[in-house]
């Protein structure tokens, strides 16, 4: 199991989207799963946002690239929580590097 909780983001301006972007070394839709949601606080309270829309691409070297997209009221407080599964301890993935692009 994963899971994955990144610091606080702290844009200079409230934004309303956002994209994740996870390259994936030895992931395998059938027996794996990975998952992203942010975390927005606004006034104290913190909400859960499920992604817009999540995309995954396969690169002719093997690595699996997925996008999560996600759109919510205006924030200047976001955090990224990513979860995974494999199918047992001998069924690994690794995230190689995952970034955060926020918009207004």
């Amino acid at each position: 199991t994963l899971l994955h909780a990144s610091t606080l983001w702290h844009p200079a301006a409230a934004v309303a989207s956002a994209k994740v972007i996870a390259e994936v070394d030895g992931f395998d839709e059938a027996v794996h799963d990975l998952d992203c949601v942010l975390k927005s606080t606004v006034g104290g309270v913190e909400t859960t946002i499920a992604a817009a829309s999540v995309a995954t691409e396969v690169r002719a070297d093997g690595l699996v690239v997925r996008t999560w997209r996600f759109t919510f009221p205006a924030s200047t407080t976001l955090r990224r929580v990513l979860t995974g599964l494999t199918a047992g301890a001998t069924s690994t993935f690794r995230v190689k590097s995952v970034t955060d692009i926020a918009t207004v």
